[in-house]
């Protein structure tokens, strides 16, 4: 079944790619989408697959491009958001990346590398690292089972396996919030006044925010309330 709201990490109930590629899954006839394309900064392509049961790829910077999405290429950020496939199965990933990755003349920071055949990698010359805890929000029981059984079948192919955190991770997401918000918000703000209806309104909502001290005007399209209840939130 499709789930009709789903809560995403910014607070906001969606109907997202991501559940459409899970009805047409579970129904098993391709009443929605076999797979779908979604863009990542922060997990948004990575979360929603989750929570969803699905695969979904965040690429390697450089490697699709962006052109068309929301966002821009301009911004300190820029480099962090990432357009990526959703599809049911890692397999299905593995066919879509090489149509969408390669250069495209129009967004500047692709670059025109091969694609390796992820057949042919031999696992057992392969590391692997993993960690249950990041020491800020403890994991759920279930959560907890399935790394550690991930990590189990890893092993079961030959590969090393080793449990090891990071010691800097607890300090990723202020690093995160500081790259995000380094212009004061002026990327914000410029997607903010791309909306339809020119309209602006709350100038003082931001006067004394401290992650948004140059973003004093929003938009009043629906879509400009929205992004504003997420920043709030966020």
């Amino acid at each position: 079944m499709l789930p009709k709201q789903r809560t995403d990490g910014s607070g906001i109930k969606t109907r997202s790619h991501s559940t459409s590629i899970l009805a047409n899954y579970e129904s098993r006839y391709a009443c929605n989408d076999p797979f779908d394309l979604g863009s990542d900064t922060g997990g948004s392509i990575r979360l929603p697959s989750h929570y969803c049961g699905i695969a979904g790829l965040k690429p390697t910077q450089g490697r699709v491009p962006r052109t068309g999405h929301i966002i821009s290429f301009d911004g300190p950020h820029q480099s962090l958001t990432h357009v990526g496939p959703m599809a049911r199965y890692v397999e299905d990933l593995s066919l879509l990346f090489p149509i969408l990755a390669g250069t495209d003349g129009f967004d500047p920071a692709i670059v025109p590398m091969p694609i390796g055949d992820p057949n042919k990698i031999d696992l057992r010359k392969l590391r692997t690292a993993f960690f249950v805890d990041n020491g800020d929000v403890p994991p759920t029981t279930e959560t907890s089972a399935a790394l550690n059984e991930a990590a189990k079948q890893i092993a079961n192919l030959g590969l090393p396996v080793s449990e090891a955190r990071p010691e800097p991770i607890e300090e990723a997401y202020d690093f995160y919030v500081g790259i995000l918000w380094a212009d004061g918000g002026a990327w914000a703000k410029r997607l903010l006044q791309k909306q339809e209806q020119p309209k602006l309104c709350w100038n003082n909502a931001y006067r004394s925010s401290k992650l948004f001290p140059s973003l004093t005007t929003l938009p009043c399209s629906r879509n400009g309330i929205y992004s504003k209840l997420a920043m709030e939130e966020f």
